[in-house]
């Protein structure tokens, strides 16, 4: 009877053994993490002219309530008439220490996205500069080209479509961030 108890006994402990080591396996075999959606609580678009100051345009979310507030925007300056700007776009999570420069992430993975961006009473045209693996727009670098006198805004959105970028504005996908910055072309703020 003994031994037929050792037996069973034997027989349960190799059975768990096996299940452990299986349950161990199936976790180092679990497929990569998705990548979750980036923290971003500072957008600044630089506009550099091929002489002149460099433009502005900024939005901290200083509350960090992810709610785009007019308060947190700021543009320090105005756009010259008929001038060509370079714009050079830095996304920046300021939530954690040190802060991490969420651009070189997205440049990284320039197939999953692309900025939008959409001008509405201002006299600019916007072209995007930069393209992924797939010759598709990413858009962290632009150029901005002003006519004529007017005022209005440029929102700036960034668009995460892993799977199905096609180069579309808006596209599908989801939004990881949008700014709308009030915009001066030859007008005083």
């Amino acid at each position: 009877m003994k031994n037929v108890l050792n037996l069973k006994f034997n027989r349960l402990v190799l059975v768990l053994f096996v299940v452990s080591i299986s349950l161990m396996a199936s976790c180092s075999d679990d497929p990569e993490a998705t990548n979750e959606e980036e923290v971003i609580t500072t957008v600044v678009v630089t506009l550099t002219p091929a002489e002149g100051d460099p433009v502005l345009l900024t939005w901290d979310d200083a509350d960090l309530d992810a709610v785009v507030d007019e308060s947190e925007i700021n543009v320090s300056a105005n756009l010259e008439i008929s001038k060509t700007y370079t714009a050079v776009i830095q996304l920046l999570n300021k939530s954690v220490s040190p802060e991490v420069d969420i651009t070189k992430e997205v440049a990284k993975e320039a197939e999953d996205h692309i900025f939008c961006f959409t001008v509405t009473g201002a006299n600019i045209a916007i072209t995007n500069r930069n393209t992924d693996s797939n010759g598709l727009p990413l858009g962290i670098t632009s150029t901005w080209t002003t006519t004529t006198l007017s005022s209005g805004t440029v929102t700036v959105v960034l668009r995460h479509q892993p799977g199905v970028k096609t180069g579309d504005c808006p596209g599908a996908g989801d939004t990881d961030a949008s700014i709308t910055f009030p915009v001066n072309v030859g007008v005083p703020a």
